[in-house]
C-alpha cells in the first residue's frame, strides 16, 4: 500500500504520464502528429535511460582522489546559494554547491599548501556565492590565509577569465565542479592555457556493486535530468566549436 501511495497516487510524474498516454490513445488515429510528440514526452519521464547516460557522462574524467595530482590552486566553481538570515553558512548553500565546497575543503586538507579559491557572484546588493562558500570553509577549519574569493563571475566562462585575471601566470589548477559539468568546465579553462586537474563532485547517479537500481516508475526527476544532460551536451558543442 505504501508503494502505491508514494509511487502512484502521490507521484506527479505518474499522473502526468497517464495524461500524456491518454492523449496518445485519443489522437493516434486522427492526429498522429499530436500523439507522436506526446508519446515522446511520456518516455522522458522514465529514469532508466537518462540515469544510464548520466552515469556515463559523470565518469568520463577521473576523480582527484584516484590520481592526487598537485596544483597551487583548488578552484571551486559556483553553483547556488541563498543568504537567508538566521541560517548557518552551511545551510545557506544547496545540494550541488554543498558537494563542491566539501570536495574543495577535503582536497585542501590533503594539500594545505594550496590556496582554496571560491567563485560566484550573487544577487546585486547581497553577499556573493563565493563569500557564502568561504564562510562554510571557515566553519570547517580552513584559515582565512588559505582562502581566496572571486565575487564577480556569473557563469563558467567568466569564472575562467576572472580566475586568470586574479592569478596571472598560473599553469595548473585543481578544478572542482559537479561531475556532469566537469567536461564543459575543463574545456573552458583549458582555453585559458591551464592544465586542468579534474576533481568532480556531486555524482547524481551512484553505481552500486550489484548494478544501478534503475526505476521504471515515471518521475519528474527524470525530466530534470534530461534537461541537465541536454544543456551540458549543447554547452560542450558550443565550447568546442
Amino acid at each position: 500500500m505504501r508503494f502505491l501511495a508514494h509511487q502512484v497516487f502521490l507521484n506527479p510524474g505518474f499522473w502526468i504520464f497517464s495524461i500524456l498516454i491518454a492523449g496518445v490513445i485519443l489522437n493516434y488515429k486522427k492526429r498522429l502528429w499530436v500523439s507522436i510528440p506526446l508519446l515522446f514526452l511520456s518516455m522522458l519521464l522514465f529514469s532508466k535511460p537518462v540515469q544510464y547516460l548520466f552515469a556515463l557522462e559523470e565518469r568520463k574524467f577521473p576523480t582527484w582522489e584516484s590520481e592526487k595530482k598537485v596544483a597551487p590552486y583548488i578552484l571551486v566553481l559556483g553553483a547556488g546559494g541563498t543568504p537567508e538570515q538566521g541560517l548557518s553558512p552551511m545551510h545557506r548553500i544547496g545540494g550541488a554547491s554543498f558537494h563542491r565546497v566539501m570536495q574543495g575543503i577535503s582536497i585542501w586538507k590533503q594539500l594545505p599548501e594550496a590556496r582554496l579559491v571560491f567563485t560566484g557572484a550573487g544577487v546585486e546588493g547581497y553577499v556573493s556565492l563565493a563569500e557564502m562558500y568561504a564562510e562554510v570553509a571557515r566553519e570547517w577549519g580552513v584559515p582565512d590565509a588559505a582562502i581566496n574569493i572571486i565575487t564577480t563571475p556569473k557563469n563558467t566562462q567568466e569564472e575562467a577569465k576572472d580566475f586568470m585575471a586574479k592569478f596571472p601566470g598560473t599553469k595548473s589548477v585543481i578544478l572542482v565542479t559537479s561531475a556532469m559539468h566537469i567536461q564543459r568546465a575543463k574545456k573552458i579553462f583549458e582555453k585559458q592555457g591551464l592544465e586542468v586537474i579534474t576533481a568532480p563532485s556531486d555524482y547524481r547517479v551512484k553505481l552500486h556493486p550489484d548494478g544501478i537500481q534503475y526505476s521504471w516508475i515515471p518521475s519528474l526527476d527524470a525530466m530534470q535530468m534530461w534537461s541537465e544532460l541536454v544543456k551540458e551536451k549543447v554547452g560542450i558543442m558550443l565550447v568546442s566549436g
